[in-house]
């Protein structure tokens, strides 16, 4: 796994959220929402229903956020505010996970056996190319975008505050406020817009 991440230059994940879950991730990490159900800690979720099936794993997103959802979660929520944490890529292979070539919550992404979605053919599907859709080469991908947009790591456990990089936040009050109770972390703009191959996404 770090060959392949080394060869493909994948940089870091990243998970989107809202700006109240903050507070409680900087001190704790990421943690599943099973976790969080079962010991009674309030949290603010994206998805009512979670129909990839694994609330025990939190969704990652590598090289750009899943701007597909995001959009979506912004319009449902208008007045909320957001942050995207971008995590170490050496989570890949020091945490169990299991790799989705598209949404992990549709039904070709659930087809698929969770063992053969595990470890590097796991992992490579995410760069294969995609039926009826242009070549990567064609759409312009960087080597290290995986092919669909909306391609997900379900990331098994907590995922500790050691693995953070950066945090973007769009709006510059909260993330100034947040800089400045946070001496250690990057803090960063906003990371809420489309990636550049959108238009064949659609």
């Amino acid at each position: 796994m770090q060959t392949f991440v080394a060869t493909r230059g994948i940089p870091s994940l990243l998970h989107f959220t809202r700006l109240a879950n903050l507070p409680a991730i900087l001190a704790n990490g990421i943690v599943p929402r099973h976790t969080l159900t079962e010991g009674g800690v309030p949290f603010e979720h994206n998805d009512e229903i979670r129909l990839d099936g694994h609330q025990d794993a939190s969704c990652f997103t590598i090289g750009w956020p899943n701007y597909k959802m995001f959009y979506t979660a912004r319009c449902n929520n208008p007045g909320v505010k957001w942050a995207v944490i971008e995590c170490s890529s050496s989570i890949l292979w020091e945490k169990d996970c299991i790799f989705s070539a598209e949404n992990a919550a549709s039904g070709t992404a659930r087809a698929v056996p969770d063992v053969v979605r595990r470890g590097v053919p796991g992992i490579s599907a995410m760069y294969a190319e995609t039926v009826g859709k242009p070549t990567r080469a064609e759409m312009g991908l960087p080597v290290h975008f995986p092919t669909n947009p909306q391609a997900e790591v379900l990331v098994f456990g907590v995922v500790e505050p050691r693995y953070f990089l950066h945090v973007h936040i769009d709006d510059w009050q909260s993330r100034q406020a947040f800089a400045a109770a946070h001496a250690t972390l990057s803090f960063r703009g906003g990371w809420e817009g489309p990636r550049a191959d959108y238009q064949h996404w659609r």
